[in-house]
């Protein structure tokens, strides 16, 4: 996740896309709850997953401000209303960023030397 991290502070004034895992909502988590089958074991195992894990989030955009390497980032989100389009990144929660057409994900590693994460 730090190599991520560092990958995304690379990102300034380039155009990018990350994918994350969103912070947990009250109301989704609400909103599951109401409508599961107590009955149905895999049901509930896939609720339990999907309720602390969080909802995925892709953002094609580019960053404004990052805070530290395992802090929170700055993104201006492209394909949002214009209004309000900066998202926060959370650094510990990134999947996978795509950075000059180039796919980096969590715990592959790579070719270079530079970046132990591999292109996909």
């Amino acid at each position: 996740m730090t190599e991520l991290a560092n990958i995304l502070s690379q990102c300034r004034e380039t155009i990018f896309t990350v994918c994350f895992k969103k912070k947990v909502d009250l109301k989704d988590v609400e909103a599951k709850l109401g409508s599961i089958n107590m009955k149905d074991e895999k049901e509930l195992k896939a609720l339990s997953k999907s309720v602390t894990d969080g909802d995925e989030c892709t953002i094609t955009g580019y960053l404004t401000e990052i805070e530290n390497d395992l802090g929170r980032s700055l993104v201006i989100d492209l394909n949002a209303n214009p209004k309000s389009n900066f998202r926060q990144v959370d650094h510990r929660s990134i999947n996978w960023i795509i950075f000059k057409n180039i796919k980096y994900s969590v715990g592959k590693k790579t070719h270079t030397e530079e970046l132990p994460l591999k292109a996909e």
